[in-house]
């Protein structure tokens, strides 16, 4: 199974929609087994598949915490869905204050997933969390979603600098690209800077 986080540190550049699309591409048009997980406490990929549970422990936070996940099957032909909302910085607080390791949880899921999924695709928050530091060390690549602006661009470099830190828990990940998801100019922009 290929797993591919989409994260970049500023938000507002598409990540969620980068990663949903992506699945529903992989899984529609090429017939693949695709496990999109919503990595993000706003939730907005399991909004996205009308999966989003306010008051029940999302599975991504279930996945931190060792326990099975729920699963929305066929949200899309071909992709499952693993949801997030505000109890995954629950279980992000708790883990930090865990004596295990830390940083496996997301790559214990995986192993047991790989035999299901071809791809899993993680949408991650604008933030370094420790779920975010769970997806980076179970990823195997990472595209960064970027808006030509200077805020997007700064956070390409931070997030850069981060998963050459990672690559010490997890030395198979490597940069797959970055994606330019806002580079025409529309009428409603240009009001919008003047």
């Amino acid at each position: 199974m290929k797993t591919i986080a989409v994260i970049n540190l500023k938000g507002g550049v598409a990540k969620t929609t980068t990663a949903a699309n992506m699945a529903t591409l992989l899984g529609t048009k090429y017939k693949k087994n695709v496990l999109l997980i919503d990595n993000d406490p706003q939730g907005n990929a399991s909004q996205f598949f009308d999966c989003y549970r306010k008051d029940e422990k999302c599975g991504a936070a279930k996945i931190l915490d060792r326990e099975r996940p729920g699963i929305f099957a066929d949200v899309a032909a071909g992709v499952d869905l693993i949801n997030a909302n505000m109890t995954l910085l629950e279980a992000d607080n708790e883990l930090r204050t865990s004596e295990d390791r830390q940083d496996n949880r997301f790559a214990e899921y995986m192993e047991k997933a790989a035999s299901i999924y071809d791809y899993c695709i993680i949408d991650n928050p604008p933030a370094i969390l420790m779920c975010t530091i769970n997806a980076l060390c179970a990823a195997d690549e990472v595209i960064i979603p970027v808006r030509l602006d200077n805020w997007s661009i700064d956070g390409v470099e931070v997030i850069t600098e981060q998963i050459e830190t990672l690559k010490a828990l997890n030395s198979n990940l490597k940069i797959a690209g970055i994606l330019l998801t806002d580079y025409k100019k529309s009428i409603e922009n240009e009001a919008a800077e003047e």
